[in-house]
Parts: C-alpha cells; sequence; structure tokens
C-alpha cells in the first residue's frame, strides 16, 4: 500500500512538486493550466479537482437539490438546444 511510503514517483514537470499518486499530479496540473473541467449544477463555478467542487456544493449549495430529469429527457433536451 503506497498510503505509508515516502517515495514520490510522480513529478510536475513545471514546478518542483512531486506526489504520491498519479491521480494528485493529474490535479496539481490543472493549476499550472488553468483546467477547470468540474461544474457546479447550481452555479456558474468551476474547479480544478472533485473534491473542491463538492466542498462547495457542501458549503454552498446544501439543501438544494437537482430537479428529477430522466435520461429521455435529457436527450430531447439536448436535441432541441442542437436544433
Amino acid at each position: 500500500m503506497i498510503s505509508h511510503s515516502t517515495e514520490r514517483p510522480h513529478n510536475c514537470p513545471h514546478c518542483e512538486k512531486t506526489f504520491k499518486r498519479n491521480q494528485d499530479l493529474k490535479f496539481h496540473l490543472n493549476q499550472h493550466t488553468g483546467e477547470r473541467p468540474y461544474k457546479c449544477p447550481f452555479c456558474p463555478r468551476t474547479f480544478a479537482s472533485s473534491g473542491n467542487c463538492f466542498s462547495h456544493r457542501k458549503r454552498m449549495h446544501e439543501g438544494e437539490t437537482l430537479p428529477d430529469i430522466s435520461l429521455d429527457e435529457m436527450s430531447d433536451n439536448e436535441t432541441e438546444e442542437a436544433n
């Protein structure tokens, strides 16, 4: 198990940071690229990591629920928007 190891084999090509897990390096790289692929479903905010998006949702949108939309309705809405 890697969690107890001090080895940090994943190096950022842009700075001196190293990471134990490749996934952590990927999240870190978003800081350099400016990529923010995780969007809050309640507001326009975007985030570099899913964890930050989740924390935002819990803090800012506690108690809010998304409308129930079936996959068929989503497909219909996308088709209407494309036309």
